[in-house]
């Protein structure tokens, strides 16, 4: 019996849970570039505030390391994000371009 609610706690889990990973396009405006301030292999060592006030964590890919040369600069971006574990927002990016104020 109590492998059974184990089981049926899992599959609760895994169906209700899922949706908070799940990824969504993203389109920020003036998104500022920062050092990350959290040393993680599976992010990047860049991050976005947003002008919302919003912390973006990076996936590792070639345009957030083209990002590595644009700290404290002010960009526009595209990608999907999503939440990780810890429930931070991971942000993919597919395009971006620089800000120009």
């Amino acid at each position: 019996m109590k492998k059974l609610a184990t089981l049926f706690m899992m599959a609760f889990m895994l169906i209700f849970a899922a949706p908070s990973f799940a990824a969504e396009s993203i389109s920020l405006s003036k998104a500022a570039v920062y050092n990350s301030d959290i040393e993680d292999k599976a992010l990047s060592s860049v991050m976005l505030l947003s002008y919302y006030g919003e912390d973006y964590y990076l996936v590792p890919n070639d345009k957030a390391k083209e990002l590595e040369k644009l700290v404290e600069h002010t960009i526009n971006v595209k990608g999907t994000v999503s939440k990780d574990a810890e429930g931070r927002n991971v942000l993919t990016v597919t395009e971006y371009q620089e800000a120009f104020n």
